[in-house]
């Protein structure tokens, strides 16, 4: 059974903020087996808002922090497949934001049929669609 990461070891393995916690989420994330770790779709949102809220990374750096979780075999992450066209889509969509991907994700995977909202990137977003 995967053990849950929380957001703030993430921050503090890649953002290197702390020596101290540095090395202890070092240790907990290079020494996991393959799959051992739950990365949730939800800390996986609250990571990057972390790191371009407090940290001011710009989206690019945030894109490239997001796909080497992805490609790591440590983690164990719902819904890969729709994070890693999130994160495309994050990367590509400049007005919107990593939540608002999402949404247009889940719209372009199927699982959902519309979106619902009143932001207007997203429904210029959903009109070029059309």
């Amino acid at each position: 059974m995967a053990v849950a990461i929380d957001s703030s070891v993430l921050v503090r393995y890649f953002t290197k903020d702390n020596e101290e916690l540095f090395e202890k989420a070092s240790k907990m994330i290079t020494e996991a087996k393959p799959n051992s770790i739950l990365l949730d779709r939800v800390i996986f949102a609250e990571f990057g808002y972390a790191l371009r809220s407090v940290y001011e990374l710009n989206k690019k750096q945030v894109v490239q922090i997001y796909e080497s979780l992805l490609s790591s075999n440590i983690f164990s992450i719902p819904d890969r497949e729709l994070l890693e066209a999130t994160v495309e889509l994050f990367n590509k969509e400049k007005p919107l934001s990593f939540e608002d991907c999402w949404l247009l994700a889940l719209r372009d995977s199927k699982k959902v049929s519309d979106i619902l909202t009143f932001d207007d990137s997203i429904l210029k977003r959903v009109k070029a669609d059309s």
